[in-house]
């Protein structure tokens, strides 16, 4: 999951941002595989306000954990 931060990262600041709220929605994943849920859960939380593609899955999985 570590390596796969960076990978998100790059898509989340690169200046064409088509997959931005992708990169989140898994750099989120990553991060609470990784136990770092307070991150994530931001990460997943912003999401789910911005809405767009992944605001209700993000939204689901913040009722869940």
């Amino acid at each position: 999951p570590e390596r796969a931060l960076q990978y998100f990262d790059n898509l989340i600041h690169n200046a064409v941002n088509t997959f931005r709220q992708e990169g989140q929605f898994y750099k989120a994943m990553s991060l609470i595989a990784m136990n770092k849920h307070g991150q994530g859960n931001g990460l997943l939380l912003q999401i789910s306000e911005e809405g767009g593609f992944y605001a209700q899955q993000a939204k689901e999985l913040l009722d869940n954990l």
